[in-house]
């Protein structure tokens, strides 16, 4: 794939923020059950490999809506290179964009 490039009027240059470093797309169903959390790492884990990624240089995203949950530490010791986890209500009303996305 080429890098996109930005045009006038085009998705890509209404960017208010961009992050630069991976990201892994994380959709929690259980995020308060220790078992699908781990089953949720896994996966995460599995992607960012697959992708060629380095999974403990990659940023979290959760696009779900969950509240914050005991577990939630651990996302930012094992991922994110000690960045915080991000959240989709963190992004309301931005336009970010992610160089890299990948879905898990």
């Amino acid at each position: 794939f080429e890098p996109a490039t930005l045009t006038q009027g085009s998705v890509l240059s209404r960017c208010t923020e961009w992050i630069e470093e991976p990201v892994v797309v994380v959709s929690r169903v259980e995020y308060a059950n220790f078992y699908h959390t781990m089953t949720d790492f896994v996966g995460a884990w599995s992607a960012a490999v697959i992708a060629g990624e380095d999974p403990r240089k990659v940023r979290i995203l959760f696009s779900d809506g969950h509240p914050v949950s005991p577990f939630d530490g651990a996302w930012t010791k094992v991922f994110s290179n000690g960045h915080p986890v991000l959240r989709k209500k963190d992004l309301a009303g931005k336009t970010v964009c992610l160089r890299r996305a990948i879905f898990a």
